[in-house]
C-alpha cells in the first residue's frame, strides 16, 4: 500500500509541474484529476496487454488476426457513437455548474443519455449486420467475432454518459474506476471463453474471447450505475441549496449545445479509425496478391494489430491522459489571454511527452526481437515489425499532446484536417509497400510511422502559427532526443555483448532495459533534458538536486537561477 501511495504521490506531483507550475486548493484538484486518469490508463493498457499472452498462447497470430479484425470494426462504430459526447458533456456540465446553474448541468447529463441510449442500440444493430457482410466479402471467418463485440456498443454508450457527467464534475475516479474494472473482467473472461470454445474452431475461440469485451462493458456499466445512484441524492441537493438563477438553458439548447462540442472531437477521431478500417482492407487484400494465404494474411494481420500494436500504445498511456488533463488548463488559459500560462503548459506536456516517449521507442526498436520472444514465446513472430512500428511511439504522443492543446485553443478543424492528410499517406504507402513479400506487414508499420511524422509536423506548425506559442526546441526536443539516441548506442552495445555470449533473450531484457533505464537518466541530469526546478517538484527532487550539485554536474548557482 505504501509503495501504491508513493506512486500516486508522483503522478500528482508531476500534474502540477505540468498543468499549474504552483498549488492551489482548486488546481491541486486538477492535478489529482491527472494523477487518477494516468494511473488508470497506465493499469487498463497494462492488463490489456497481460491478458493478451494466454489469449495469444490459445488461439495464435490467426486467431489474433480475426478479433482484429472485428476490433477495428467495433472502434470505428464506437467513435462514432461515443468519443466526442463524454467530452462534450463534461465541458458543458462544467460551464453551467461553474456559473452555478446546477439544474442546466444535470439536463445536460440526461439529454446525452437519451441521444447515447438512441446510438448505442443504432451502432449495435448495424454493426451485427455488417458481420455477415464482412464476412462474405472482406474478410473470411471473422462472423463471430463482430457478432460477439456488437452488443458491446450498447453498454459503453451508456458508460461514456455516466463518465462524462462524472467528469463534468471535476470528479474523476469514477472513471477511472470503470475503466480498471471494464478491463479486469475482460481480461479474466477473454481467454476463459477461448479456452472454452477453443474445440469449436479457432473463429468460434476468437468469437468468444471479444464477447469478454461485452461482459467487461456490463459489469463496467453496473458500478457506474451504482455510483451514480450513490451520488444522486447529493447531485439533486446541490441544486436544491446552489441554483442562484432560474435555469438559463432549455432542453433543445443544451441539445445543440452537446452536438456542437462533440462533433469536432469526433470526427478528429473518426478521421484516424477510418484509416485503421482503410487499412484493414488494403493489408488483407494487399497481403493477397503478395502471395500469402488468408491462413497467413490471418496471422500477418495479428502480430500487426497484436504484438505490434499493443506494445507501441503501453507507452503512450501517459500522453493519453496528459491531453485529456490539460485540455481544460489550455482552455481556460486561451480565454483568459493568459501567453505566459499557455506557452508553459504546452512547453512542459510536450517536454515529459518527450522524456517517456523518445527512450521508449528508441529502446523498444532496438530491443524488439528478444521482447517478443519473451512476452509471446509460442509465437515469437513480429520483432522484425515491432522494430519499425515502436519508432512511431514518439510521432503518436506528440500528436496526441499538440491535438489537445489546438482543441484547447478553440482550433478544432485543424487536427482532423491533419490527421485526415495522415490517413491518405498512410493509405497510399500501405498500398505499395505491403504488397511487397519482403516487407509484407512490415510494410503498413513503416507507413504508420512516416504518416504519423507529417501530422507531427503539420500539427507543430499549425500550434506555433495560429495560436503564437513558442516553443524552446532545444529544450523540448533536442536534448531528449540526443539523450534517448546515446541511450540507444549505449543499449545497442549492450544487446550485441549479450548476443555473442549467446544469453537468453529473457537475460537480454533483464540486462538491457535496467541499465537503458539508469543511463537515460544520468544524460537526462547531464544534457540539462530537465531543469532544476522542474526536479525539485518531483517527489525526492530536493535531495536529487543537492546529489547533483554535490557532484558537480550541475553549479549550485545555475540551480539557485532555476
Amino acid at each position: 500500500m505504501p509503495h501504491h501511495r508513493s506512486v500516486l504521490q508522483w503522478l500528482i506531483a508531476t500534474g502540477r509541474v505540468l498543468l499549474v507550475g504552483t498549488v492551489s486548493s482548486r488546481r491541486q484538484s486538477t492535478a489529482e484529476g491527472f494523477a487518477v486518469l494516468t494511473a488508470s490508463n497506465l493499469v487498463v493498457r497494462l492488463i490489456g496487454f497481460v491478458y493478451v499472452l494466454p489469449l495469444t498462447h490459445l488461439i495464435g497470430n490467426v486467431g489474433n488476426g480475426l478479433y482484429g479484425v472485428g476490433y477495428q470494426i467495433y472502434i470505428f462504430l464506437f467513435i462514432l457513437s461515443n468519443t466526442g459526447l463524454p467530452s462534450a458533456i463534461a465541458k458543458a456540465v462544467s460551464e453551467n455548474r461553474a456559473v452555478g446553474d446546477y439544474e442546466s448541468a444535470h439536463l445536460v447529463f440526461k439529454i446525452a443519455l437519451r441521444i447515447l441510449l438512441v446510438m448505442g442500440t443504432a451502432t449495435t444493430a448495424m454493426m451485427a449486420a455488417a458481420a455477415f457482410w464482412v464476412d462474405r466479402y472482406l474478410w473470411p471467418r471473422t462472423l463471430y467475432t463482430i457478432l460477439a463485440l456488437s452488443p458491446t456498443l450498447f453498454f459503453v454508450s451508456l458508460m461514456s454518459g455516466f463518465r462524462g457527467y462524472f467528469q463534468g464534475m471535476s470528479l474523476m475516479t469514477p472513471t477511472g474506476v470503470s475503466q480498471v474494472v471494464e478491463q479486469t473482467v475482460k481480461a479474466v473472461s477473454a481467454p476463459l471463453l477461448a479456452y472454452v470454445f477453443l474445440g469449436y474452431g479457432i473463429e468460434v475461440a476468437a468469437g468468444g474471447a471479444t464477447f469478454g469485451t461485452t461482459l467487461g462493458a456490463i459489469v463496467g456499466l453496473a458500478y457506474l450505475i451504482a455510483k451514480y445512484l450513490k451520488e444522486r441524492p447529493r447531485i439533486l441537493r446541490d441544486i436544491e441549496l446552489h441554483q442562484q438563477m432560474p435555469r438559463r438553458h432549455s432542453s433543445k439548447s443544451l441539445f445543440r449545445t452537446v452536438i456542437r462540442y462533440a462533433i469536432p472531437i469526433t470526427l478528429g477521431s473518426a478521421v484516424l479509425s477510418m484509416g485503421n478500417l482503410v487499412d484493414l482492407a488494403l493489408v488483407g487484400s494487399r497481403l493477397r496478391a503478395a502471395g500469402f494465404s488468408q491462413v497467413e494474411t490471418d496471422a500477418l494481420y495479428g502480430i500487426l494489430n497484436t504484438q505490434n500494436a499493443r506494445l507501441v500504445n503501453l507507452p503512450t498511456a501517459l500522453s493519453t491522459a496528459l491531453a485529456a488533463a490539460l485540455l481544460p488548463g489550455i482552455s481556460a488559459a486561451f480565454a483568459a489571454k493568459d501567453r505566459s500560462a499557455l506557452n508553459y503548459r504546452t512547453t512542459q506536456a510536450l517536454k515529459v511527452s518527450m522524456l517517456i516517449a523518445a527512450p521508449a521507442s528508441i529502446g523498444l526498436s532496438l530491443l524488439s526481437d528478444p521482447v517478443i520472444r519473451v512476452l509471446f514465446p509460442s509465437h515469437p513472430d513480429g520483432g522484425y515489425v515491432l522494430a519499425v512500428g515502436a519508432l512511431s511511439i514518439v510521432f503518436i504522443s506528440l500528436v496526441q499532446v499538440i491535438t489537445a492543446v489546438l482543441q484547447g485553443a478553440g482550433k478544432m478543424h485543424l487536427p482532423p484536417m491533419f490527421l485526415l492528410c495522415g490517413v491518405g499517406i498512410k493509405s497510399l504507402l500501405t498500398y505499395l509497400l505491403v504488397s511487397i513479400p519482403e516487407l509484407n506487414i512490415r510494410g503498413a508499420a513503416i507507413a504508420s510511422v512516416v504518416a504519423y511524422s507529417l501530422v507531427f509536423l503539420a500539427d507543430l506548425s499549425a500550434l506555433t502559427i495560429s495560436t503564437g506559442v513558442k516553443i524552446p526546441v532545444t529544450e523540448v526536443f533536442v536534448r531528449p532526443t540526443a539523450a534517448a539516441g546515446l541511450m540507444g548506442i549505449a543499449v545497442w552495445m549492450l544487446s550485441e555483448i549479450m548476443r555473442a555470449y549467446q544469453a537468453s533473450s529473457l537475460v537480454t531484457v533483464a540486462v538491457c532495459v535496467p541499465a537503458g533505464v539508469v543511463v537515460f537518466g544520468l544524460l537526462v541530469i547531464v544534457l540539462k533534458a530537465i531543469t532544476p526546478s522542474e526536479l525539485l517538484r518531483l517527489p525526492g527532487g530536493s535531495l536529487m538536486l543537492r546529489t547533483i550539485v554535490r557532484l558537480g554536474i550541475w553549479k549550485d548557482e545555475e540551480s539557485r537561477l532555476h
